[in-house]
């Protein structure tokens, strides 16, 4: 039998997955009146944009870094490279399905920003994770 804990860890780690490919479905219409209905995804959604470069969209770098890093910790058994091709392929698979979505583009730029946003999410989940395997330190 399964905890109540170990499903909810999987059902979370669906839950970001999913996002990417649920926003990379919606046309840039519905993204627009989404931003312009609910702030809270707005504000965040425009900042990012507004600090984007023509070198790195900051959304893309911003969504698979926390995807990556929340993955990582709920998912602490899989190893770390294991996890950023698992996280690759989300990202070809997310620049794929957009051929099929009106008004969306794939790019290889956006690619490379959602593998620069899977190492950072690395980089910031596996000391991490290493830090909640040894368990808190014996008082000195």
């Amino acid at each position: 039998m399964t905890s109540p804990f170990r499903m909810l860890r999987w059902i979370l780690v669906g839950l970001a997955v999913l996002l990417p490919v649920v926003a990379v479905l919606l046309s840039p219409d519905t993204m627009s009146w989404l931003r312009s209905d609910y702030r809270w995804l707005g504000v965040p959604l425009n900042w990012l944009d507004e600090y984007s470069t023509p070198w790195f969209d900051l959304t893309h770098i911003v969504l698979f870094a926390g995807i990556t890093g929340c993955v990582a910790c709920l998912w602490a058994r899989v190893a770390w490279w294991r996890l950023a091709g698992l996280m690759l392929a989300l990202g070809v698979v997310t620049e794929v399905m957009q051929y099929g979505v009106p008004g969306r583009t794939p790019r290889l730029s956006d690619l490379l920003d959602d593998l620069l946003g899977i190492g950072v999410g690395l980089m910031l989940a596996v000391p991490l994770r290493q830090w909640a395997r040894r368990g808190p330190s014996p008082a000195a």
